[in-house]
């Protein structure tokens, strides 16, 4: 039996009734062995522990780009990608030095379970960063613990030619050693070009004069040592889908092995090879002069070719010297290609110790191109791109890649 000592109708709709019991005969109640403490516990949804990320783990990394080259440092992050119910990996990147966090990002690819991260110019050549990541859902119902931050110092991957230049570096370097080579050469191209006018010239003579005509001029003098003498050499030829015409001539003199001479030549060649017609012209200039252990060469040297479905031409100009086998030469060539694509370029490349612009004006403050530097007193610019801004006396430093500004006396 059970008196109700009082009833409160709580806020939350519960109902509070306060009862005492009044006849002890009804239960034997043991206080000291059978009391429990009441219970308060909450009445909603379970969820369960917050999920780490597996395995993860965080190495120093290099992004490439589609020729393999090295074009930036980066961080390779990679963690246990066969888990359910996870929907992305979220990241995070900062400074080891400051703690700011410079970069947040995620990928969805889970289940390749590693992602090499390079975001631009954010990660810097050898320095230290540190690195976090969790897994995420999107409907939110999951809780996701961090990974304990991982210290990183990036390799030493810095910019370079690719990331300056418009252009291949590497393929335009082949290319002028190509035709520096080529222009190198030119006393062997006049040769064999005399060579094979020389051959001609013998089958003439065995019956195939329809095909071939010569023309010869010489004339020469000798007194002792000395000598000079002039050569013209005209030839036309026409073969089984073939044709060429070649004019070559030569001024030497000499005096013991010492000799100056200047030869020029013209070539016009057309060829027609299952069914592709090729249309060339070449001019050669080339004046030599050799003293002892020194030599000097001037060529100017231009080349002409057309064909069904591409067109070229190049005008090259070289200075060379060599002295007790010692040389150096300056060459500049014009270059302009149409391609059967549609491709169309010109560019214009000169090769040289020192490169210099100046006029009579101001001849006191040239332009000037040595050793890689460009030197230019006064510029009026509209838009500078530019990784360092460094005073003369290297005091004040604008540095634009690191995001940096130093004053020092």
């Amino acid at each position: 039996m059970f008196r109700i000592d009082g009833v409160s109708d709580k806020g939350n709709l519960d109902v509070l009734v306060d009862i005492t019991e009044v006849d002890p005969s009804d239960y034997a109640w043991d206080s000291s062995s059978e009391f429990r403490p009441p219970v308060d516990g909450a009445v909603g949804i379970i969820r369960p522990e917050p999920m780490p990320i597996i395995s993860f783990g965080a190495l120093k990394a290099v992004a490439q780009d589609s020729n393999g080259n090295n074009r930036r440092c980066g961080i390779r992050l990679f963690w246990d990608g066969a888990v359910n119910a996870v929907d992305y990996v979220q990241y995070e990147v900062r400074k080891t030095e400051t703690l700011e966090t410079i970069y947040i990002g995620r990928t969805e690819e889970v289940p390749r379970a590693s992602l090499i991260i390079a975001p631009g110019m954010l990660l810097l050549p050898n320095q230290s960063y540190q690195v976090r990541a969790r897994y995420g859902t999107y409907d939110g119902n999951t809780e996701f613990l961090w990974s304990d931050w991982i210290e990183v110092i990036t390799d030493d991957i810095r910019l370079g030619p690719l990331d300056i230049y418009a252009i291949n570096i590497e393929q335009l370097n082949k290319d002028i050693t190509d035709v520096l080579k080529g222009l190198g050469e030119t006393d062997r191209y006049v040769q064999e070009e005399l060579d094979r006018i020389g051959a001609l010239a013998a089958e003439q003579e065995a019956g195939n004069a329809d095909m071939f005509k010569l023309l010869r001029e010489e004339a020469a003098v000798t007194a002792g040592n000395i000598t000079a003498g002039y050569k013209r050499l005209v030839a036309v030829s026409i073969g089984p889908n073939s044709a060429i015409a070649s004019r070559i001539e030569t001024l030497e003199v000499k005096v013991d092995e010492d000799v100056a001479k200047a030869v020029s030549m013209l070539t016009s060649r057309i060829d027609t090879v299952d069914g592709l017609v090729t249309a060339q012209a070449e001019s050669i200039t080339q004046l030599t002069a050799d003293v002892g252990n020194f030599s000097a060469d001037g060529l100017i040297r231009i080349t002409s070719e057309a064909t069904s479905g591409s067109a070229f031409n190049r005008i090259a100009f070289r200075s060379f010297v060599e002295a007790m086998g010692q040389t150096t030469q300056a060459a500049m060539w014009l270059e302009a290609y149409a391609g059967a694509g549609g491709e169309l370029f010109s560019r214009m490349i000169m090769n040289a110790d020192q490169w210099i612009v100046t006029n009579g004006v101001n001849s006191v403050a040239p332009m000037t191109f040595i050793n890689g530097r460009l030197t230019l007193q006064v510029a009026s610019i509209g838009e500078v791109e530019s990784g360092l801004l460094r005073s003369p006396d290297g005091k004040f430093v604008i540095n634009l890649a690191e995001g940096y500004l130093r004053i020092s006396r």
